[in-house]
């Protein structure tokens, strides 16, 4: 068994309890800025279910998390070991005889189903998600407008103006 002890668990079932509550927080700041930004597109046109607009994020969320997952891994870890430190369990896990490979088997336990997380992500749901993606970009969003290529044109001749008037 990989957690067998009380500590072990303990430290296991900590560091995922930040990890996902750093892959949440993550994500629903992603969904709401992306949400704010496209509230328009959503209901100008067609009607769009909730269901729908779930299907979305859900797609959204499997096209993202091969940066979700191991910079929240990074981040919980690093508090976890912090916490640990702060509390002095580090050092009385060490100084008990117990090797500093044991005390890593929680994270590396964690690491592997991150990574097989991202591999069955890669496999299963990122070709669904990107026809999906594609689909409901086509029926519920609109293209972007072109930008008129003179804007930039005033902005140039604003700057040649001041430098005559210097």
């Amino acid at each position: 068994m990989i957690l067998q002890y009380l500590w072990e668990r303990h430290l296991f079932w900590s560091l995922l309890a930040t990890f996902l509550f750093i892959v949440s927080i993550l994500f629903g700041f992603f969904v709401i800025l992306d949400y704010t930004m496209h509230t328009h597109d959503f209901f100008s046109g067609h009607a769009l279910r909730v269901s729908q607009l779930f299907l979305y994020y859900t797609f959204h969320l499997a096209t993202q998390v091969d940066l979700l997952l191991p910079f929240s891994f990074l981040i919980a870890s690093l508090k976890t070991i912090f916490s640990l430190n702060e509390q002095g369990m580090l050092v009385a896990l060490l100084s008990s005889g117990i090797s500093m490979r044991r005390i890593l088997r929680p994270f590396l336990l964690l690491a592997f189903l991150c990574t097989l997380c991202i591999y069955v992500n890669y496999e299963i749901f990122l070709p669904k998600g990107f026809t999906f993606l594609k689909q409901f970009r086509k029926e519920h969003m609109k293209s972007p407008t072109k930008r008129r290529s003179h804007g930039d044109i005033h902005v140039l001749f604003f700057a040649r103006s001041i430098e005559n008037t210097l």
